[in-house]
């Protein structure tokens, strides 16, 4: 079972507000309480729990792309190498999933993660219809890959999110 952030302020004889002060490196407390509660983290292996912040804050740092196929023609192996790197420089995760070349099954995909607090979606290959791509593109950072099978070049289109 999961350490809590109840047991780390037991642990270093604080309040859960001291530990979460330190966890997110206020300046409000002493450097000698800090100390304690590191310590505290530290032998219980405490790891806070990202659903639970990105709750309270509203934000994931995580970016979902979705796609029909993982054998395309263009490497997406690579592309998604190349993507988790930008992200992760920028302090982001990626997610992968796989849509099954479903329409259904990718919009049940995009709602889910929406409910996940996704925070910007990259499409590979999508069922989407127009009006449905701009409806996720109001709310979300986009970019749709559509390949054209004659010539394998892809039409990547990226679209704003909130203004």
């Amino acid at each position: 079972m999961a350490v809590t952030i109840k047991e780390v302020a037991q642990e270093a004889g604080v309040s859960i507000k001291t530990v979460s002060l330190v966890i997110n490196d206020e300046p409000k407390v002493t450097e000698k309480t800090k100390g304690r509660v590191k310590a505290a983290i530290n032998r219980l292996g405490y790891r806070p729990n990202a659903l639970a912040r990105s709750l309270s804050t509203g934000r994931s740092k995580m970016i979902a792309i979705l796609t029909p196929r993982f054998n395309d023609t263009y490497s997406f192996g690579e592309f998604v190498q190349a993507a988790g790197s930008v992200a992760r420089a920028r302090g982001y995760r990626i997610i992968l999933c796989h849509t099954y070349q479903e329409g259904e099954t990718e919009l049940v995909s995009i709602q889910d993660l929406a409910d996940r607090r996704v925070e910007g979606f990259i499409i590979a290959g999508t069922r989407m219809r127009p009006e449905e791509i701009q409806r996720l593109a109001e709310s979300y950072p986009l970019v749709t890959m559509a390949e054209n099978r004659r010539d394998s070049v892809s039409d990547i289109q990226i679209r704003g999110g909130p203004q």
